[in-house]
């Protein structure tokens, strides 16, 4: 009886314990502040089974394919490489302030390609990886994932010819796929971090990554209300319409 009466004091005194922790706001949620190594091997080793448990039943198609892996290296350019890396980049503005850091892909890393779908399609939560399956569909993940098979071993210059002969590849073999396969500009997500910090950052043009059919609707609004709306244009942030994404695939009836 004592037995039980001091385990039951001992759950509500961590009970309580556990919530003073969490409301106290004793953690460091700062990104710049690394996970205690406990922490971050329980994370991080949560996150592994997971995606190994729910990868499983996956299979993967040819990931050989050229055509794939053309289409899957714009793609790349377009939606990985700011926090992935390429060859010839070692960090980018965008990479340098998440936490975990995304692992780079020019290195071979540690998973299966049935695994790296499903996160690419799912995504991971509180990691900045996004759930790229709920603007695209499977077939176009798998180019992905068949480029990420294959960028390991590229140069810099191979990596290049792959992305810009992607214009090529797409008139010639899926001319009728219904992918307009164009991703945009990301240059400055991509941008290597300043060392030199005069404070004169060039941070590029982001539009290409969040514009919308309703940034036309924005532009042809009526200006003459009264107010001065000289706010910029904050379109890109606050549109709904999602019957096309901007890296060019256009959505598809399911």
């Amino acid at each position: 009886m004592k037995i039980w009466h001091g385990v039951t004091v001992g759950a509500i005194a961590i009970s309580f314990g556990t919530l003073f922790f969490i409301f106290g706001g004793f953690y460091n949620v700062s990104a710049q502040d690394d996970h205690h190594p406990i922490v971050g091997w329980s994370l991080h080793q949560t996150m592994e089974s997971s995606v190994r448990a729910r990868s499983k039943d996956i299979e993967a198609p040819n990931l050989e394919d050229m055509d794939m892996i053309r289409q899957g290296a714009n793609a790349y350019e377009s939606l990985c490489a700011a926090c992935h890396l390429k060859p010839g980049m070692n960090n980018t503005v965008l990479r340098q302030g998440l936490n975990p850091t995304p692992p780079d892909f020019t290195e071979m890393i540690d998973s299966s390609p049935e695994e790296q779908f499903w996160v690419v399609k799912n995504g991971i939560k509180m990691t900045g990886m996004p759930s790229w399956g709920m603007t695209h569909e499977d077939k176009e993940l798998w180019e992905l994932v068949a480029f990420i098979q294959k960028i390991p071993s590229l140069s810099n210059q191979e990596y290049s010819n792959l992305v810009s002969s992607q214009d090529v590849a797409t008139t010639s073999s899926h001319k009728d796929d219904g992918h307009a396969h164009e991703h945009g500009d990301t240059s400055a997500m991509t941008a290597p971090p300043a060392t030199d910090d005069g404070h004169d950052h060039e941070h590029g043009d982001m539009s290409a990554i969040t514009r919308s059919h309703q940034e036309q609707e924005a532009e042809s609004a009526p200006a003459d209300d009264g107010h001065d709306h000289e706010h910029g244009d904050m379109s890109a942030m606050t549109a709904q319409d999602t019957t096309s994404h901007d890296d060019g695939h256009e959505n598809h009836d399911h």
